[in-house]
């Protein structure tokens, strides 16, 4: 969700001088009013100024390919003049991060994943400050669920106990709204926990009940009612009958390999 273009261009093309809203074709009025009206009182915000800016940028990449970046400014400055100065700000920081990320995979190397990220943040503090830590907000968190999640994978808890943990890890991150189903999404959420190779491995090695109440576990504390928990049994079933009845299969054509 942010500008994804070349740093140049903002260097290179100054304001388009004495453009005024007279100036502007009555489709540019319009999303104008629409972006006032959308992201007007939301700019001090600095995540909404970078949607502001990419909202209006799309529209003039695509119609004026040549001079949009010189519109871009000069149409940022007639539809948000008092917040101007924070808009070119912003579009200067996202455009030259953007140049540095178009970079990153051909001018650096790193030795590990997490070093790599610790640059990206590097970079994101060094051009936007602490506004860095309000704009990726939902990448930290995403972030502190995924740590907890390569915790969880690498210890030898019972699985009860990674369930509890994990889901109160979302709790911690996101509030009580990720383990309300109407505002969250339980099944990415649950996906989460169970494409562990461990959390699998654990749930191969038990008994049919065994598994039926540790998912039960898992769905119940993810919020989900005893009506979904039902339906997700149902599913469980079917699926269990499929895998039967292609293990049979399988074994059959093995029998039958071995006779023609």
């Amino acid at each position: 969700n942010t500008i994804d273009a070349s740093a140049n261009s903002f260097r290179t093309q100054a304001p388009l001088e004495g453009l005024t809203i007279a100036d502007l074709t009555v489709e540019e009025k319009q999303l104008g009013e629409s972006l006032q009206k959308k992201y007007g009182s939301k700019l001090a915000h600095p995540y909404w100024r970078l949607q502001a800016i990419e909202s209006l940028k799309r529209y003039l990449m695509d119609k004026y390919p040549n001079d949009w970046m010189a519109r871009l400014k000069a149409m940022l400055k007639i539809f948000f003049p008092n917040e101007y100065n924070k808009l070119l700000a912003s579009l200067e920081s996202i455009e030259s991060y953007n140049e540095w990320m178009g970079q990153l995979k051909y001018s650096m190397t790193f030795n590990s994943p997490e070093e790599k990220v610790r640059a990206i943040w590097d970079k994101r503090l060094q051009l936007f400050g602490e506004d860095a830590k309000i704009i990726w907000q939902s990448q930290i968190k995403q972030e502190k669920v995924d740590a907890t999640l390569k915790e969880l994978d690498k210890s030898n808890l019972p699985l009860n106990t990674k369930v509890d943990r994990y889901v109160q890890s979302l709790v911690d991150t996101y509030g009580k709204d990720a383990i309300d189903p109407e505002k969250s999404h339980p099944v990415q959420q649950m996906e989460g926990l169970l494409a562990l190779n461990s959390v699998q491995d654990q749930l191969h090695n038990l008994a049919p009940e065994e598994r039926k109440q540790e998912l039960h576990h898992l769905r119940k504390a993810m919020g989900l009612d005893e009506a979904a928990i039902k339906r997700w049994d149902e599913l469980d079933n079917e699926r269990m009958q499929r895998a039967q009845v292609g293990e049979t299969y399988m074994k059959e054509r093995a029998e039958l390999a071995k006779q023609y």
